[in-house]
């Protein structure tokens, strides 16, 4: 019990040292990530299944959002948008940050520039997991450099109305 008490005071003070690097990445352009690449590229329509952010062994943040296709002929098919938020520089970080901050806009969530708490990102991933939002997504497949194919996965936006309220930080899914 006292080994997970640590890893949440520590997932609480790396996300704290993202404050800066977090305000600044709302004007760095970006994409998003990968995942199982069977799925075609194309535009489907993805449920949330789950959000979650952790830590790595080597205590790095990361950021999955878990995702199920509905409908067509990859139905329940699921993929995954990852963050991993750890870079050799600040420019490659606020270049991750604004990674993970577009998709969470375009999840629904309102990401004001001068009211950024890397704190509520906690509070997002729980309250995505819970509203279970539609979305729609597209699919990109990219050789990676160990010459396997990755899917990349972009979150477009909302597909539809959430029946569930605003989350209770101030970073307000839209409805």
């Amino acid at each position: 019990m006292a080994k997970a008490k640590d890893n949440v005071l520590l997932l609480d003070k790396k996300l704290s040292s993202l404050g800066k690097t977090w305000k600044k990445a709302r004007t760095v352009d970006a994409s998003s990530n990968f995942d199982d690449p069977d799925v075609p590229d194309g535009t489907y329509e993805a449920r949330i299944v789950s959000a979650k952010i952790g830590l790595t062994a080597k205590e790095d943040v990361t950021f999955t959002i878990r995702l199920q296709i509905e409908g067509g002929e990859y139905n329940d098919t699921k993929v995954r948008v990852f963050h991993f938020l750890a870079a050799a520089d600040e420019e490659e970080m606020e270049t991750k940050c604004a990674y993970l901050a577009k998709d969470l806009k375009r999840a629904g969530y309102e990401l004001e520039e001068n009211d950024v708490n890397p704190l509520d990102l906690k509070e997002i991933a729980a309250h995505m997991t819970e509203a279970k939002q539609l979305l729609e997504i597209s699919t990109k497949q990219n050789e990676g450099k160990d010459g396997k194919m990755r899917l990349n996965v972009y979150i477009n936006k909302l597909a539809g109305a959430t029946n569930d309220p605003a989350p209770t930080t101030k970073k307000k899914a839209k409805k």
